[in-house]
């Protein structure tokens, strides 16, 4: 027993929580085509869309896979241009950059590389800090289709860990990039007004 409750209510708590958080939050997590407002633009120049950057590992089901996967990165839309810079394992395609190739003789090629390298490291220790503070959602054998709400589960930790960014008045991200984190009660408002 855990506050004088058995593990099956906890675990009916917890989720129709997580449910909730989601259903209040989620639609602005996942993308707020609005914040693109030009005054915002010079703080997000330097933004980059990884190409796997949220996909978490989860027992796959034989059925109702669409509704299973975690749509908490920005989907390729017809007619819009959207670049992601990607790891050399991938092929250089319409929407995706790679390294251009490491004896390129343009000095300009290495400058990209180098400066692309160090934000794509930086995109990927912001994905990792949701599996340090949520390690439950790193877990395959944790997050079962159908049992759970799994990609609720990404979508509120996300949401949490903006908050715990908030909270501690930025990170390492918002230190790289220069950008000066909101309050808790300024980003709670900024996602209530996109929704």
């Amino acid at each position: 027993m855990i506050f004088g409750k058995c593990k099956v209510t906890i675990s009916i708590i917890f989720n129709d929580m997580i449910r909730k958080l989601a259903r209040k939050f989620g639609h602005a997590l996942v993308f707020d085509k609005n914040q693109f407002w030009e005054k915002n633009l010079v703080c997000f120049i330097q933004a980059i869309l990884r190409a796997d950057g949220t996909f978490i590992r989860t027992a796959r089901p034989l059925q109702f896979q669409k509704r299973a996967y975690s749509e908490h990165y920005v989907k390729l839309e017809t007619g819009r241009r959207h670049d992601a810079y990607i790891d050399k394992a991938y092929a250089n395609s319409l929407y995706m950059m790679c390294l251009f190739r490491q004896y390129s003789p343009d000095l300009r090629h290495k400058d990209v590389n180098t400066a692309m390298s160090s934000v794509r490291i930086v995109m990927k220790n912001e994905f990792a800090h949701i599996g340090n503070l949520f390690a439950y959602i790193e877990y395959p054998q944790s997050q079962c289709i159908l049992l759970c709400p799994v990609g609720s589960y990404y979508l509120v930790a996300t949401f949490l860990k903006n908050l715990h960014i908030c909270f501690n008045r930025g990170n390492r991200t918002s230190k790289r990039f220069g950008v000066v984190s909101p309050t808790s009660a300024e980003y709670i408002s900024g996602l209530l007004e996109n929704i």
